[in-house]
């Protein structure tokens, strides 16, 4: 009834080793949900994997700034594209009203060893 690749996938994404359990869960799961169970398979797959991502993107810098970690993003993204520290800085705080200083985001640059990109 399902993909054997596509169990194994999902298996190693939810951590669980054993496949039957795996196909028994789905088959409860879509029969309560009233869905056609390979519907199901290939949204867990993508549901798992889209965290998986998540987490991992998340997971690679570290830093206690609760701005730093809200406005990650746009810090990588603003030095990535040119922009110095204390640029940086002022565009948080013309964008966002939040105020983190030029050593803060300085400090989370080269903790961290994030190049810019070319």
């Amino acid at each position: 009834m399902f993909n054997k690749t596509n169990i194994k996938k999902l298996s190693k994404l939810m951590n669980i080793k054993d496949l039957e359990r795996v196909e028994i869960v789905l088959k409860k799961q879509a029969k309560y949900l009233k869905v056609n169970s390979s519907y199901l398979l290939k949204s867990y797959i993508v549901i798992y994997s889209e965290q998986e991502k998540e987490f991992t993107r998340k997971k690679v810098y570290k830093t206690k700034n609760i701005y730093i970690i809200k406005y990650m993003e746009e810090i990588l993204k603003n030095y990535h594209d040119g922009f110095g520290y204390l640029k940086i800085s002022k565009s948080l705080d013309l964008n966002h009203k939040i105020k983190v200083s030029k050593s803060s985001i300085e400090h989370f640059i080269k903790s961290n060893n994030i190049e810019r990109g070319k």
